[in-house]
């Protein structure tokens, strides 16, 4: 029996080796543009600029360090997080996009180690149970930031008390929460917003003024709703520079 399980264990190790391998020469070659690692939770797209520390990283990582170096390309949809993610994330690092859609199991250590991941240029966390102290934590941290997608998330105005230190943010999508005019007004310190979708929010014609004052605003998906409606004639009173996008309303 221990023979046996001995042969077992050599021959997958063997076999990890020749993936390994394999998957090196593929990515010489220009041929492996995606990897899997970290039993299916993870995708990356790979360049070869930095190394993690390998002492910080799990042995099935650190044999991949040669293939992945660098991501810049992290998905996790539709998954239960484990409370280490946001660690390996962090200790990975050089990613400039991540996405969580429909992502369960936030919690404010992962937040927190994804707020100090401060190359990330893009975040997608529609349908996530993210919260709004948790979101804030992100707006402050992630001063690179320049488009976030937020659909579908249980926030509130306060969600985006913060998101005036995130500067660089030039489309926000907040569509399908409940947020409404506290939040507009929050976004005045945004002097790269350009497009913003609203669509299924409690946004009111209250809003307006705060919208027009953003420099760089040319496009709002506005409000289903009567007050959307009124919003929309009155923001195109104030600036008639400011449209909306091409494509309706999902």
């Amino acid at each position: 029996m221990l023979r046996k399980a001995f042969l077992i264990l050599a021959a997958a190790t063997v076999f990890a080796a020749i993936v390994v391998d394999v998957a090196r020469r593929w990515m010489a070659a220009g041929r492996l543009e995606k990897i899997h690692a970290g039993m299916g939770e993870w995708e990356y797209r790979l360049t070869h600029q930095k190394t993690p520390d390998p002492d910080e990283l799990s042995p099935f990582r650190r044999k991949l360090l040669p293939i992945i170096a660098h991501p810049t390309f992290v998905t996790m949809d539709n998954l239960a997080l484990a409370e280490s993610t946001g660690r390996d994330l962090r200790i990975l690092g050089g990613m400039d996009s991540v996405t969580l859609y429909g992502a369960k199991g936030l919690t404010p250590a992962i937040v927190a180690d994804l707020s100090r991941i401060h190359t990330i240029t893009f975040l997608g966390i529609d349908g996530s149970d993210i919260t709004d102290d948790e979101l804030n934590l992100l707006w402050r941290g992630l001063s690179e930031l320049q488009s976030a997608e937020m659909e579908k998330i249980a926030i509130g105005d306060e969600g985006l008390r913060d998101v005036a230190h995130a500067r660089k943010l030039k489309t926000l999508d907040i569509s399908h929460t409940r947020i409404a005019d506290r939040a507009v007004n929050y976004m005045r310190g945004l002097p790269h917003l350009d497009s913003l979708d609203l669509y299924d929010t409690q946004v009111t014609e209250q809003s307006a003024e705060a919208l027009a004052s953003l420099p760089a605003l040319t496009e709002v998906l506005f409000p289903n709703s009567e007050a959307g409606r009124r919003l929309r004639e009155k923001l195109k009173s104030l600036n008639p520079a400011i449209g909306e996008p091409p494509t309706s309303a999902p």
